[in-house]
């Protein structure tokens, strides 16, 4: 497991999308789904971090690995503060931490030597380039596709957007993770990347 993260963002949705995408490389294979905590509360205070902790004392419900996402979009008090570096100091190696924060520099310094720190724009590549080719029409896609540079990567963090995306399961999300994961195994054998994008363009 990895060390704690800090994601130095406003963007709650795109947090969230990390932590998830994280959760299905981690179930890739496995009939489990592991288990995605999110506390999104203004204020973070002490009771909260107690109660989390409290929580991250037992093994994971379902699956191999816990993810934990903290967004702090407002205020967290300096015994909250203490109490969340006692939790990161004893974490287990089954839970990944992500601090989500406006400025990292709120943050006791002791918090911040124990993460890796990443700014918005950068945790997950191609985010935004990512919902932009979701939201264009098929015509608009196609001359994206031909546009795009490192084809390859971009493809591996749309599958991993999307299938994060439709992780509740129904027929139609299902048939979608199905979809996704036959691309990534095309990508494995292959299989010039510009015709799965455009493929992806197609049936999406």
């Amino acid at each position: 497991m990895t060390q704690s993260i800090i994601i130095e963002s406003n963007d709650i949705e795109s947090s969230i999308i990390f932590a998830k995408s994280y959760l299905e490389e981690k179930d890739s294979g496995n009939n489990s789904t592991s288990e995605f905590i999110h506390i999104n509360e203004y204020a973070i205070s002490i009771d909260h971090i107690r109660d989390l902790q409290k929580s991250l004392s037992y093994k994971p419900y379902s699956g191999k690995v816990r993810v934990v996402l903290i967004s702090i979009l407002g205020k967290i008090s300096d015994s909250a503060q203490n109490a969340m570096l006692k939790m990161l100091e004893e974490n287990q190696s089954h839970t990944l931490i992500i601090l989500q924060i406006p400025n990292s520099e709120s943050l006791l310094k002791t918090i911040l030597s124990r993460c890796i720190i990443k700014k918005g724009e950068h945790i997950y590549e191609n985010f935004y380039d990512i919902k932009n080719f979701l939201s264009l029409n098929l015509q608009e896609r196609l001359l994206f596709v031909s546009s795009v540079e490192n084809t390859k990567g971009f493809i591996q963090n749309l599958i991993s957007y999307i299938i994060a995306s439709y992780k509740v399961s129904n027929s139609k999300n299902n048939n979608i993770v199905k979809m996704m994961k036959d691309w990534e195994q095309a990508i494995a054998n292959n299989v010039p990347e510009k015709l799965i994008l455009e493929d992806i363009a197609i049936q999406i």
